[in-house]
Parts: structure tokens; sequence; C-alpha cells
């Protein structure tokens, strides 16, 4: 299934050929929800780390 980010770019691949500019903020802004989306990724990532530690590599 889609993320709400990849309908935005999706939508605007489909209709740049008609209406460029809006097209193109669509893209945009399924380019920018994709960023903000790794960067919360991320942060959930430190945050888990530094609340358990990185622990024993297995062996």
């Amino acid at each position: 299934m889609a993320s709400r980010s990849e309908r935005w770019i999706l939508g605007g691949a489909i209709a740049f050929p008609t209406i460029p500019v809006k097209a193109l903020f669509a893209i945009a802004a399924g380019a920018v929800l994709l960023i903000f989306i790794g960067i919360r990724n991320a942060w959930d990532i430190v945050t888990f780390i530094a609340i358990k530690g990185i622990g024993k590599p297995p062996s």
C-alpha cells in the first residue's frame, strides 16, 4: 500500500502534463513528507538506543 507521500508524488507525476505548476507543488510536498518521515524515524532509533543501550552483539 502506498504511503501518503508516495500518493502525492504519483498524483503530481500524473497531473504534470496538464497542470505542471500545481503538479510540481504536489511532487515537492511528497518529497518534504518523505524527508520528515525519515527524520522522525531516525530520531526514534536514536531515542531507543539511548534508552536501551546498544547491548552485546550476537555471537
